[in-house]
């Protein structure tokens, strides 16, 4: 083909960008690398996870599909147990829904609604 296309960056919808840029912010150890009032972004290396406020912001439902998820996150991790505990203190909450029977993978909601996942499943970024 000759041309190459890579996705560098996703955007997250969300009413306070401040609020989940920082949750994402700390989880990841990495700074804000841009912020405005409608905008902010983190810089993880690879790509770029930003936030985009938008009025009338809805948080999705899950797992009811009510107002949909759009899309989650998987962060991975060597210690879910571990990870767990910071990212609740950071302000996530855990789904009372836990569709991983062997503890694989857990859900959370970030401060602006969206589940995002912990796990081991994706490929470790040092061995990859």
């Amino acid at each position: 083909m000759g041309l190459e296309l890579q996705i560098r960056g996703v955007a997250i919808d969300c009413d306070d960008i401040s609020e989940l840029a920082n949750f994402y912010s700390r989880v990841t150890d990495q700074p804000i690398f841009f912020q405005s009032d409608d905008f902010a972004c983190l810089n993880l290396a690879t790509y770029w996870l930003t936030f985009q406020h938008v009025d009338h912001y809805v948080a999705p439902t899950w797992p009811a599909s009510t107002s949909p998820k759009q899309f989650h996150l998987e962060i991975w991790t060597d210690d879910i147990d571990g990870a767990e505990k910071i990212v609740l203190e950071y302000g996530a909450t855990k789904s009372a829904d836990q569709p991983s029977p062997d503890d694989s993978w857990r859900v959370y909601v970030d401060p602006a609604g969206h589940p995002f996942c912990l796990t081991k499943n994706v490929p470790d970024p040092a061995t990859s």
